[in-house]
């Protein structure tokens, strides 16, 4: 009987983890290749006109540089609408003096990203624009950028998700530098190599063009903690799974405060883990399988993050080698073994090629002594209740008093 059940643990722990962690190697080394794709020079002169939707909460002291950067892409016919959504500082009138359409929503109720996003969809309802592209209002958006995601998403008719990267304010910390590192590895490796594979890609929050009917039809009014991941589950479920344009940059630096990093990464990692139950449940649904591009993302929403995956291939490893020291069978082992060398030679490649700037060979050393506080983080989702969205401090004090 013991026998048995340690057998049916190793199957149901080892079959899963290495299943999901080749697909995230595939993923990673064809998004590492070489792009033998031109990137042209030149950008459609006569792209349809847009509207710039830019949610903002309590953004005055970066929004200006955004609506910039903005404007200095704006078509004759683009409109910029900005959502001042329950703020409580000049960010509405520094939006208004810049000539953005501006909407004030006060709601203390329905806080969130999704109903501010609600709100301007309503008013954009007026006179619909052939193309919505949202942008957060403490992003700085590349040149060119808006026209390649309006461009692809009237040719392809389904949402396009640009290089959305979060970068690390000087000096750079070693726990900002390999959050900065896995950021890149889930937004830019990941898509870019299920976008070679013909595939989709998740949606990741800024720099996301929608065709008007994908938009406008979408459910926006929710507070659900990583609503853009399940905006993009949600429409590819209605057969229009998102693009993913590399082209298209658009950069968010990282909070400086000890306790805007705490909030956002629990934020992020909640809501996450929230979702991963929606998607093990879509999984389970034979429908599902008549959309192929859904069933990828929602292998893809299944992955864990970098660290937590590097964890659970150490547990993993450990608990089959000690299996097989008490006589069962070595493939376990010998899976976890093959599954654990690929990983980390994936990582190191993305690293050598993509991270050596981002993550110094010095700094490396000092990364692991955040690694268990990154799995007590993932501990306590178990234990804490969702909490609504809340604003990330991005201020660089430090009111714990913590670094």
């Amino acid at each position: 009987m013991l026998e048995t059940v340690v057998y049916a643990l190793l199957v149901a722990t080892t079959v899963p983890l290495c299943a999901a962690t080749a697909f995230f190697i595939i993923q990673c080394v064809v998004g590492c290749l070489p792009s033998n794709k031109p990137v042209p020079d030149r950008l459609d002169d006569h792209r349809q006109p847009c509207a710039i939707l830019v949610p903002a909460h309590n953004e005055e002291e970066g929004i200006l540089s955004t609506l910039a950067c903005l404007r200095e892409q704006m078509r004759v016919g683009d409109r910029l609408v900005v959502v001042a959504d329950n703020c409580s500082d000049q960010t509405a009138a520094l939006a208004r003096a810049t000539g953005a359409e501006v909407i004030e929503r006060y709601d203390e109720t329905l806080c969130g990203k999704g109903y501010a996003l609600a709100a301007g969809i309503r008013h954009l309802a007026q006179l619909p624009p052939a193309i919505v592209v949202i942008v957060d209002a403490d992003c700085i958006v590349s040149p060119g950028a808006i026209d390649r995601l309006s461009s692809m998403a009237v040719q392809s008719g389904r949402p396009v998700q640009g290089r959305y990267l979060m970068i690390t304010p000087p000096p750079r910390q070693a726990q900002t530098a390999l959050a900065e590192f896995a950021f890149m590895i889930k937004n830019c490796i990941r898509p870019r190599g299920l976008s070679r594979l013909r595939s989709a890609c998740q949606l990741t929050g800024s720099g996301m063009a929608f065709p008007w009917h994908a938009i406008f039809a979408a459910n926006l009014s929710h507070d659900h903690l990583v609503e853009d991941m399940k905006l993009g589950l949600d429409l590819a479920q209605a057969g229009l799974a998102p693009r993913y344009c590399d082209e298209a940059i658009i950069t968010s630096p990282f909070p400086l405060s000890t306790r805007g990093q705490a909030s956002q990464r629990f934020r992020w990692e909640k809501g996450r883990f929230i979702l991963t139950r929606s998607a093990l449940s879509l999984l389970l649904q034979w429908p599902t399988y008549r959309r192929p591009r859904l069933v990828v993302l929602l292998v893809d929403a299944l992955i864990p993050p970098v660290t937590l995956l590097a964890a659970a291939i150490t547990a993993n490893m450990a608990f089959t080698g000690l299996s097989l020291l008490l006589g069962a069978p070595p493939w376990p082992f010998l899976a976890t073994l093959v599954t654990a060398l690929g990983f980390i030679s994936v990582i190191t490649a993305i690293w050598y090629v993509h991270g050596r700037s981002t993550l110094p060979l010095t700094a490396i050393a000092a990364t692991f002594s955040h690694v268990g506080t990154r799995l007590a983080l993932y501990a306590s989702l178990l234990r804490r209740r969702p909490t609504r969205w809340i604003r990330t401090d991005r201020g660089t004090g430090d009111p714990e008093g913590t670094s």
